[in-house]
């Protein structure tokens, strides 16, 4: 057995005349690099960086190198102990790097995605070939082309969409199902629901995501969440809740919602454990996100994300699992359903259509709920 394992090694690691390097092998490399000395501590820019600057930051020759995004690609989950260097490295596997552009916070840190400019066009598409790839200790993502810099998503104002279930607008909008309308975001029961508390939390205008939301949306929804928790706690209960942001173009775009589902208070420990373990039957891994609030959680879930779709978890204790959805991936639709249904002790509720009721029993259910709701209702804070 461990000669055939050495054997199968030792053809994976063999290089046919002609082929690119491998990136697990590079990424390897560039390791051993570090850890030896190679890169100088001059080329870390957790260090060079000015800390009163803030914005793109780039190598020595940024000012010759006129930016062209046709020759560009986005990486994101970039290790924030990635070099210059180390990321010029890496992608010279796809072709000759033009340059490099970083952003930075306020604090003068470096963000986890940057844009690779390379000196050739043809290079792109080989660069978007390194997907998955581990630059030092993080697998990173790349994607072509978008015209976008790595900046905050700016919403256009949201439109109804014809058809869509969460456009109040639209006449097969669910409306005798809503529990609470605020100026920006409004909570339904979800149609299919796990159990008696099951809603969900959508901005009213059309967008994609919450990062996509207004600020004034982002921050009501961050409201509501804190409200259902504090229902959901006076019931003996804690909160998990899980948003699944796809484009889905051709439906007209995806209207966010996010899940908010009360389990009992022996399952919130096992939350992390519990996605986790779903994602690696899955064949993908999360990234996780401490506990912040407001414009912090925010911002850290941009800087996880960038602008890629992605599957995020909210555990009950403020903490957050987020895995970015590549284009090539079929990430399962009830992914999050079934690991919740789960951990509110009810696995026969993963599938949503097995729990519709008819309509007399969706309406006493939203009633009900409604009268709980009420004393934590933002609407009347």
């Amino acid at each position: 057995m461990h000669t055939r394992s050495a054997q199968v090694a030792g053809l994976i690691l063999c290089q046919n005349k002609g082929t690119t390097p491998s990136p697990y092998e590079a990424a390897a490399q560039l390791k051993k690099k570090r850890a030896t000395g190679g890169v100088s501590d001059e080329q870390d820019w957790r260090w060079q960086v000015n800390k009163r600057q803030k914005g793109p930051q780039s190598n020595g020759h940024a000012a010759a190198v006129p930016r062209d995004d046709s020759k560009t690609v986005f990486v994101r989950n970039v290790s924030f102990q990635a070099s210059e260097a180390e990321v010029q490295d890496f992608f010279s596997q796809a072709g000759q790097v033009a340059q490099v552009r970083r952003q930075t916070d306020d604090q003068g840190r470096v963000k986890g995605w940057l844009h690779v400019q390379f000196e050739d066009g043809g290079a792109v598409e080989r660069a978007c070939r390194l997907t998955g790839a581990h630059l030092l200790d993080r697998p990173v993502y790349v994607e072509g082309p978008s015209g976008a810099q790595g900046r905050p998503p700016k919403p256009d104002p949201g439109k109804p969409v014809e058809g869509c279930w969460f456009c109040l607008s639209n006449p097969t909008a669910d409306t005798e199902l809503i529990v609470s309308i605020g100026e920006e975001c409004y909570c339904v029961m979800d149609k299919g629901a796990i159990n008696w508390g099951h809603v969900l939390l959508l901005p009213i205008e059309h967008f994609p995501s919450s990062l996509a939301c207004s600020e004034n949306a982002w921050a009501e929804m961050q409201r509501y969440l804190s409200a259902l928790k504090a229902c959901a706690a006076s019931q003996g209960k804690e909160v998990v809740a899980f948003e699944r942001h796809l484009s889905l173009v051709k439906k007209g775009g995806n209207h966010c919602h996010v899940n908010v589902v009360p389990i009992p208070s022996s399952a919130g420990p096992k939350c992390k454990q519990a996605f986790q373990q779903a994602a690696q039957a899955q064949g993908f891994a999360f990234t996780a996100l401490t506990k912040a609030t407001g414009k912090a959680a925010r911002q850290q879930l941009l800087e996880a994300v960038g602008e890629s779709e992605y599957f995020l978890a909210i555990l009950p204790d403020g903490s957050s699992l987020v895995h970015c959805i590549s284009r090539e991936e079929r990430h399962p639709l009830d992914f999050g359903r079934l690991v919740v249904a789960q951990l509110a002790g009810t696995p026969d509720k993963a599938d949503w259509k097995s729990c519709q009721v008819d309509r007399p029993a969706e309406q006493a259910r939203t009633e009900a709920f409604k009268a709980l709701f009420q004393p934590y209702d933002v609407v009347n804070s």
